[in-house]
C-alpha cells in the first residue's frame, strides 16, 4: 500500500467517525456515560443534612405496622396533619390518589353480601364521611403538593395546573418530554392541592437514571415535576420561567438549540435542551428519611422535619420503586425528587456546555489529521506516544472540567480517533505478524491452556523441558458417588461421556474465569492452579472465587438434569408402595410442614428425611417416634446417606422400631459407603455388639441393595473441591518426546487429600491454612486438625462455606463465633460444653449438620473412651 493510501484510508476513518459523533448513535452515548457516571463516582455530590429537604418513607416496617398497602386515606391526612403540626414547609406526594379509597364506609359497605342487616346500615353509613373527602378537606388547608404520572395513553384525564408559565426565547413546549395523558387524583383531591407535578423520571437506554425532567407537555400545555412544584409552593411561588435559546440572541458552535434554564422562586436551574436537570447524585444515606410509622409516635422529634420540603414516598421493594443510578444499583425512586432539590438549592449542577461538541469535534479533527500525516513518517512508536498523550490530554482535560466547573466535555470521541485511526493504519503490520502466532495456536490451542497457548505464540523459544519454584495455590474438584452414576451408564459408555463433558465444562468455564490455568482431567476430577504461567497477587481469594462459582454452577447443571427427568410419575414410583400419606394425626401444620407432607407422599427421599426429623423433634408436627422411623426408612430406601444413618442408629436402638442388628449393619454400611463419617463411628459401636452372624447377614444386604426407583431417579450430581496454597515446582514437566505445563509439590497432594475428607466434614470445599491467610474476607470455618493419609504432620483445615458478603453478615459472624468457642472445648476436652454448642451451631446452619453430627460422634466416642490428658486434638485419616 502506498503512501498516500496510508493517508487516505485513515483520513475516510476520521471522516466517518466525525459523522458517526455528530449522529451520536446509542453505543457512544452509553461510552460517554460510563465515563461521566466513573466522574460521579469519584466525586459525588457532598450531602448537606442541614438542606431543608427530608423524606417520609413508607418501608417494610411502616407497612408492617401500620397495615398493607395502600393505607386509608384517613392514615394520610393525619400524616398531612402531623407533619404540618411538627413544622413541615409543604408536604409533596410521590403517591398517586388516583381511585376511591376501598376502606371508606361508603366503599367497603357495597363489598359486603348484601344482605337484609347490610342494606339497613346503608342509611347510617351515608352519615359518615368519606375518606377520601377527609383527604381532602386537609389538603385544602395547607400547602400540600399532589403528584400524577403521565403516560402514552390517549384518551386519559388531563391534570389540574396550579401555576403559570413565562418564556424568554424559543418557545419551550418544542423541547419539553411531550406525553399523551396521565394518571391523575381524584378530581376532590387535585382541585383543593396547592401544587400538582409529575414524578415521571426517564432512564436512560441501560435503565440507569441520570436526569430528571423539570417540565413536561401534553398538548399544548406545560406541566412542572413533583420536585419543582414542591420547590415553587414552598417558596410561595406563582409562576415558572423558562429561558430557551434564542433568548440572548447568540448560539455558539454546535450548541444545540432548547431550553437553557428553569426559574423556580428565587432558585434558577440550569437544564439540558430539554428541560432535564442532569442530576449530581450523592450517595444514598439513611438521614434522608424518616420512617412514616415514627410520625404516628408520641415522641416524634419535630426537628426532623421543621421547616423543610417534605416527600412522601416508598422504599418497599413490593411497591416497585426503585430506581438505578450512577452511584447505587436501586435507590427508592422518591429519593430522585429530593435530591433534585438539594441540587438547586445548593447550586451543584452537571451541564453541558453550549461549545462543548463544537470543542469535541475541533479536537477530533486536529489529532486525527496530525496523527495521519506523522504516523508514516514517525512510525508505530512515536505514533503511539503521540496517541497516548493525546488521550491522556482529553482525559485529563475532561476531568478538570468536571472537577472544577462542574462540565461534562467527552473524552470518549478522542480516544476512539485514537484508536479507530492508529488502528487503520498499523493494520497491514498487525496481519503480517498474526499468521506465525496462528500457526502456533493452531499446533497446541487444544493441549495447553489459552494463556500458555498466547505466551507460546509470542515466546516459541519457551519449548523446552524445565521449571521453576513459586507459591501456587492448587485446587482439585470431584464428582461425589461417581461409581454409582457409572454403574447407571454401564450399558450407555456415551452418555456417562456426555454427563462428564456436562460437568467439566462449567467447571472449566468457572475457574478460568477466576483466572486459573487447567492442569488436567482425570476422569471425573478436575485439576487447576493459579499463579502460574501469570503471576497472580490474589491467588487464593481467585482459587476460593472459583469454588464457589464451581458449586453455583454445579446447582444450574443439577436443575437443569432434574428438568430432563422423563416424567413426574416416575418420581412416584420412587416411593414404592410405602409411597402413601403420613399416618400421624395432624390437625394444623405450618406451610412449610404442609409442604413437607405433600413431597413426602410424593416420594422425595429429602422431604420425607426433613419430615422425619420434625416427627422426631416435634417441630411442626406431635412427636411420633414410630412416624419418624418409617419416613427415615422411605428416605434411606431412595439412597438418602442422611436417612439410611438415622435409620441404621434406630434399629440399633429400638427407638420407634423393633430393634434388629442386622438391619442397622446393613443401613449403617450403606450410610458409609457414601461417604459418611458419623455413620462410620455409629456402624463401628454396633459391630462391637453384633454376632458374626448378624455382621455377616448385615454385610450381605448391604451388598445386594438397589435404591427404590433405580434407574428411573433423576441424576444429581455432588462435588468435593480441596484447595492448598504453598511452595511448588511449576513448568514444562515431561519426557524429551512429550510434556505439559504443570505443577509438582506437597501443595498439590494436600488440596487432593483435602478434596476427599469433604465427604467426612460435610462441606462442599476444604481450604488449607495458607490459602485461608491468603483470601481473610471469605465465609470460613476452622474444621479441624488433621493429619492427611501420607502426611505425618498435622494441619489446620478451614471449610469455605460463603463470600465476602456472607463473611460480613451479622448472621455468620453469629455462628462462627459460636463455632470457634465450640472447637475450643472439643479440643480441652470440655465434652457437655461442645456437645451443646454443636446442637447449637445445628441450629444457626441446618446446612452443616453433617459437620456437627461428626463431632457429636466424636465427642460421644471421647466421653466413653478419654483421648487422656496428652491428647493434642489431632485426628488421623485412615482414608483419602
Amino acid at each position: 500500500m502506498n503512501r498516500a493510501w496510508q493517508r487516505l484510508v485513515p483520513l475516510l476513518v476520521l471522516a466517518v467517525f466525525l459523522v458517526l459523533r455528530v449522529i451520536d448513535p446509542p453505543a457512544i452515548q452509553q461510552a460517554r456515560w460510563l465515563i461521566f457516571d466513573t466522574y460521579q463516582r469519584l466525586q459525588p455530590r457532598i450531602y448537606d443534612p442541614e438542606l431543608p429537604v427530608k423524606i417520609v418513607d413508607i418501608d417494610n416496617e411502616s407497612l408492617e405496622r401500620l397495615g398493607q398497602w395502600p393505607w386509608p386515606r384517613t392514615y394520610m391526612a393525619e400524616l398531612i396533619q402531623r407533619l404540618f403540626a411538627a413544622g413541615a414547609a409543604t408536604v409533596a406526594f410521590d403517591v398517586v390518589f388516583a381511585e376511591p379509597d376501598r376502606s371508606s364506609p361508603d366503599q367497603a359497605l357495597e363489598m359486603w353480601p348484601q344482605t337484609l342487616e347490610v342494606i339497613a346500615l346503608r342509611e347510617s353509613v351515608a352519615v359518615l364521611p368519606r375518606h377520601d373527602e377527609i383527604l381532602a378537606d386537609t389538603i385544602a388547608q395547607l400547602p400540600v403538593v399532589t403528584g400524577f404520572i403521565f403516560t402514552t395513553d390517549e384518551g386519559t384525564s388531563s391534570p389540574a395546573r396550579k401555576a403559570t408559565f413565562a418564556t424568554a426565547g424559543d418557545d419551550p413546549r418544542a423541547f419539553a418530554p411531550s406525553f399523551t395523558g396521565a394518571v391523575v387524583n381524584l378530581p376532590e383531591i387535585e382541585e383543593v392541592s396547592s401544587g400538582n407535578g409529575a414524578f415521571n423520571s426517564i432512564p436512560e437506554l441501560d435503565q440507569i437514571l441520570r436526569y430528571v425532567p423539570l417540565i413536561f407537555r401534553t398538548g399544548e400545555e406545560l406541566y412542572p415535576s413533583l420536585a419543582a412544584e414542591a420547590l415553587r409552593v414552598a417558596q410561595g411561588a406563582k409562576t415558572y420561567i423558562v429561558k430557551s435559546s434564542g433568548a440572548s440572541g447568540v448560539l455558539s458552535f454546535g450548541a444545540e438549540t432548547g431550553i437553557d434554564a428553569i426559574k423556580i422562586g428565587g432558585s434558577v436551574a440550569s437544564t439540558d435542551a430539554h428541560g432535564r436537570l442532569m442530576l449530581h447524585f450523592t450517595k444514598s444515606t439513611p438521614d434522608r428519611y424518616v420512617a412514616a410509622w415514627e410520625v404516628f409516635e408520641e415522641d416524634f422529634d419535630p426537628d426532623l422535619v421543621a421547616g423543610r420540603i417534605v416527600f412522601v414516598g416508598t422504599s418497599a421493594p413490593g411497591l416497585l420503586d426503585i430506581r438505578a443510578t450512577p452511584l447505587d444499583a436501586g435507590i427508592p425512586g422518591v429519593e430522585i425528587h429530593a435530591q433534585a432539590i438539594e441540587q438547586i438549592l445548593t447550586g451543584d449542577f452537571l451541564e453541558r456546555p453550549s461549545f462543548a461538541l463544537g470543542v469535541e469535534l475541533s479536537y477530533m479533527v486536529v489529532l486525527g489529521v496530525l496523527l495521519t500525516l506523522l504516523l508514516p513518517l514517525t512510525g508505530a512508536v512515536w505514533g503511539t506516544i503521540l496517541g497516548a498523550g493525546a488521550t491522556v490530554v482529553a482525559v485529563a482535560s475532561s476531568w478538570y472540567a468536571f472537577e472544577t466547573h462542574r462540565w461534562l466535555l467527552d473524552p470518549i470521541g478522542p480516544s476512539l480517533v485514537v484508536l479507530f485511526v492508529f488502528g487503520t493504519a498499523t493494520i497491514v503490520s498487525y496481519f503480517s505478524s498474526e499468521v506465525q502466532r496462528r500457526q502456533v495456536r493452531s499446533a497446541f490451542g487444544r493441549y495447553l491452556s489459552p494463556v500458555v497457548v498466547e505466551q507460546l505464540a509470542e515466546h516459541p523459544e519457551q519449548l523446552t523441558l524445565g521449571g521453576e519454584m513459586r507459591t501456587m495455590t492448587v485446587l482439585f474438584a470431584d464428582i461425589r458417588g461417581f461409581t454409582s452414576i457409572s454403574e447407571r451408564f454401564q450399558d450407555d459408555p456415551e452418555g456417562l461421556t456426555k454427563l462428564i463433558n456436562r460437568f467439566l465444562t462449567p467447571m472449566t468455564d468457572a475457574v478460568l474465569a477466576a483466572g486459573g490455568t487447567i492442569d488436567k482431567y482425570m476422569g471425573d476430577c478436575l485439576m487447576s492452579f493459579w499463579n502460574a504461567p501469570l503471576r497472580d497477587e490474589d491467588q487464593a481469594a481467585h482459587a476460593c472465587e472459583a469454588a464457589l462459582s464451581m458449586f453455583a454452577a454445579l446447582e444450574v447443571l443439577n436443575e437443569e438434569l432434574a428438568n430432563e427427568a422423563k416424567d413426574a410419575s416416575r418420581l412416584q414410583q420412587a416411593a414404592g408402595p410405602a409411597g402413601q400419606e403420613p399416618t400421624a394425626s395432624v390437625e394444623a401444620v405450618d406451610k412449610a410442614t404442609e409442604l413437607l407432607l405433600k413431597q413426602a407422599a410424593d416420594g422425595h427421599a429429602e422431604a420425607q428425611y426433613k419430615l422425619g426429623k420434625a416427627y422426631r423433634d416435634g417441630i411442626g408436627v406431635p412427636q411420633d417416634q414410630a412416624e419418624a422411623a418409617r419416613l427415615f426408612e422411605l428416605a434411606a430406601s431412595q439412597g438418602n446417606a442422611k436417612a439410611q444413618r438415622h435409620i441404621g442408629t434406630r434399629y440399633d436402638m429400638g427407638e420407634g422400631i423393633e430393634p434388629d442388628r442386622t438391619k442397622a449393619i446393613m443401613w449403617l454400611t450403606l450410610a458409609v459407603n457414601q461417604g459418611m463419617a458419623t455413620a462410620e463411628l455409629s456402624l463401628r459401636e454396633v459391630l462391637v455388639k453384633a454376632s458374626k452372624e448378624e455382621k455377616n447377614e448385615g454385610e450381605r444386604l448391604a451388598r445386594a441393595w438397589q435404591p427404590v426407583g433405580g434407574e428411573d431417579k433423576p441424576i444429581k450430581l455432588g462435588m468435593g473441591i480441596g484447595i492448598g496454597t504453598g511452595p511448588c515446582v511449576v513448568g514444562n514437566l515431561g519426557s524429551n518426546q512429550r510434556f505439559d505445563y504443570s505443577v509438582l509439590g506437597d501443595s498439590v497432594n494436600l488440596a487432593s487429600r483435602l478434596e476427599g475428607q469433604t465427604k467426612s466434614y460435610g462441606v462442599g470445599t476444604i481450604i488449607a491454612e495458607e490459602t485461608m491467610k491468603g483470601a481473610p474476607d471469605f465465609a470460613v470455618l476452622e474444621l479441624d486438625l488433621i493429619a492427611v493419609k501420607g502426611k505425618q504432620e498435622a494441619v489446620r483445615i478451614f471449610g469455605l462455606v460463603g463470600d465476602r458478603e456472607l463473611a460480613a453478615s451479622e448472621a455468620f459472624q453469629a455462628l462462627k463465633q459460636r463455632h470457634d468457642t465450640l472447637i475450643s472445648a472439643y479440643r480441652s476436652q470440655r465434652w457437655e460444653e461442645a456437645r451443646n454448642l454443636a446442637g447449637e451451631c445445628t441450629g444457626l446452619a441446618p446446612h452443616l449438620e453433617g459437620l456437627y453430627d461428626l463431632y457429636r460422634d466424636r465427642i460421644g466416642h471421647f466421653v466413653e473412651e478419654p483421648p487422656g490428658k496428652n491428647w493434642d486434638g489431632v485426628y488421623v485419616a485412615l482414608t483419602k
